[in-house]
């Protein structure tokens, strides 16, 4: 086995740790391959905990499927194809329009430069009074306030903006039941005939909801007694353990026969044409 040689001097000494006896030279620092490999391994580790702390880099060559610029990661916007849908695009991360190409603007909210115009407005603060933004347009929509809330079918009253914005599904809120002035709180909305007031929970919206779409939801909200109680509401049942005339599953147009059949649904009974 051959001994250890300093780097200076070229005598022979004990060990490469310590300085040369022979001339003093310090030792020359030598990293060894356990060390190499624990460095490495905490190297790695740094970088995941990184990434989960921060998030991965953003890909511009990852595209997944978008239906609009919502589905995209910051700095990329949803470009429409062929199929129908989209891919994010990576198109740059930004704070002005400035920082944009002129084909752009920047998409503040998003932080992203994004294909077109700058919209008229980006929030309700946009747009002049009686007025809503709606897919960047400013749009009349009416004003409301605690006194008079009524915003109509379709809108709902923002208090804090005094004006109306449009909503759509469970944001109208649900049908207003019973004596309105005794069990809601806030004025009761001046509805047009054939709509009922939207609330939610005790406080009126502003909203009116069509009297069908309240009845389908009254009607859905029964059990199998109150539905075949009501004669506004017509059960649904669905058959159980059903086979067709081979024995096998039920198909579409051909006799099919069932061991018995349970409640499904209420639904509300079709108004005559």
């Amino acid at each position: 086995m051959s001994l250890p040689t300093c780097t200076s001097c070229e005598a022979f000494v004990p060990s490469l740790t310590r300085a040369c006896p022979h001339c003093g030279a310090a030792p020359v620092a030598r990293r060894t391959w356990r060390r190499a490999m624990l460095l490495r391994l905490l190297g790695a580790a740094g970088t995941v905990s990184l990434m989960a702390c921060y998030g991965a880099p953003y890909d511009p060559s990852y595209q997944p499927d978008c239906w609009s610029n919502l589905d995209c990661a910051t700095g990329a916007q949803c470009e429409q194809s062929t199929s129908g849908y989209g891919v994010c695009v990576w198109t740059g991360v930004c704070s002005y329009d400035s920082e944009c190409p002129p084909e752009q603007y920047c998409d503040v909210p998003r932080q992203t430069c994004t294909d077109g115009e700058r919209p008229a407005c980006d929030s309700p603060y946009d747009c002049d009074t009686d007025q809503a933004c709606i897919d960047g347009a400013c749009v009349d929509v009416g004003a409301c306030d605690a006194a008079n809330p009524t915003c109509g079918v379709g809108a709902v009253c923002a208090f804090g903006l005094s004006q109306c914005e449009p909503c759509e599904g469970i944001e109208c809120g649900s049908c207003a039941i019973g004596d309105l002035p005794g069990v809601y709180l806030g004025t009761v909305p001046s509805c047009p005939e054939g709509t009922t007031p939207g609330v939610a929970g005790e406080v009126f919206l502003g909203s009116c909801i069509p009297d069908d779409v309240c009845l389908a939801d009254h009607c859905l909200a029964l059990d199998e007694a109150g539905c075949l109680a009501d004669e506004t509401c017509d059960p649904t049942y669905r058959g159980v353990d059903c086979v067709g005339p081979d024995g096998g599953a039920c198909v579409d147009g051909q006799p099919c026969t069932c061991a018995g059949y349970e409640f499904d649904s209420c639904d509300a009974v079709a108004a005559p044409l």
